[in-house]
């Protein structure tokens, strides 16, 4: 079974028509970009936006990539976020994507030309479950815990002489966190109101 994305024709007919349309910005596109209402496309940009982009934006794939330090081969499961027309010298396209192997990384980019185009490897998703299925794996879902740290309440502190270490046990107490993870915790700890009151964790209880 053929593994290319495109064939060679396909490839061919969209880079030589892409090749013909204007680099010039032209003033009859202006507004296009509902987004950017004064931002004015050249005709390339507009090609782009109306065929490819217009076809592809919002498909789900499964890329064949190879490591460039192992040369192993392996999967990646992406969503096309949106295409555009490279700004530059030569006749390159900007594709932007979801990685679902990689949550936190939003927006992921490659420039792809001709060549890069027909070299393309994968296969397209008829639906989305095994890309949803990725990201359900990837996220943190494990059960929280309190985590509980030494507090000492600095408005309670005796206004009376008392030795430091006898007021200090006045004042100790503790406030708790429920957390995912220590790192949570510690973040949780930072933003607190009390973050000057609170010093070690000294407890984590399952829930």
């Amino acid at each position: 079974m053929e593994t290319r994305l495109f064939t060679t024709e396909q490839v061919k007919n969209f880079f030589e028509k892409l090749s013909k349309q204007k680099r010039e910005v032209q003033e009859i596109y202006k507004g296009y970009d509902k987004n950017n209402p004064d931002y004015v496309l050249c005709g390339r940009e507009m090609f782009v936006r109306r065929t490819i982009n217009k076809w592809l934006k919002g498909k789900c794939l499964i890329l064949y990539k190879v490591s460039e330090q192992t040369d192993l081969q392996y999967k990646q499961y992406i969503l096309i976020s949106n295409i555009d027309f490279g700004l530059g010298w030569d006749d390159y396209i900007t594709i932007n994507y979801f990685d679902y192997s990689k949550p936190t990384d939003i927006w992921n980019t490659i420039k792809i030309n001709h060549n890069d185009a027909l070299n393309l490897e994968g296969e397209w998703s008829k639906n989305s479950d095994l890309h949803h299925e990725l990201l359900k794996m990837s996220y943190l879902n494990i059960p929280e815990k309190e985590y509980v740290f030494k507090r000492f309440d600095w408005s309670k502190y005796p206004k009376h002489k008392v030795k430091r270490e006898k007021a200090l046990k006045m004042i100790e107490t503790t406030i708790s966190f429920k957390c995912k993870t220590l790192y949570e915790a510690y973040k949780a700890k930072q933003n607190s109101e009390f973050s000057n009151e609170i010093y070690d964790l000294i407890e984590v209880k399952n829930i």
